[in-house]
């Protein structure tokens, strides 16, 4: 058994270890996850402008045949 667990000191040295572990996990996914999004934005930005620069481009095109 775990008698170093029954004393206090010990288990409040693990407790804070633990507690500035999962902090730095916590900080660590805050980051990734808006890294992730972040480059999803951007991806879906540059598509949408390439998009829109395909449709100026179409439209641009008919207008000087309609002319």
């Amino acid at each position: 058994m775990n008698t170093y667990l029954n004393q206090p000191g010990e288990y409040n040295r693990l407790m804070e270890t633990a507690k500035k572990r999962a902090s730095e996990l916590r900080g660590d996914a805050v980051n990734e996850f808006g890294n992730a999004a972040g480059a999803a934005v951007r991806k879906v930005l540059g598509a949408a402008v390439r998009r829109v620069r395909s449709y100026a481009a179409q439209h641009r095109a008919q207008r000087s045949v309609e002319a």
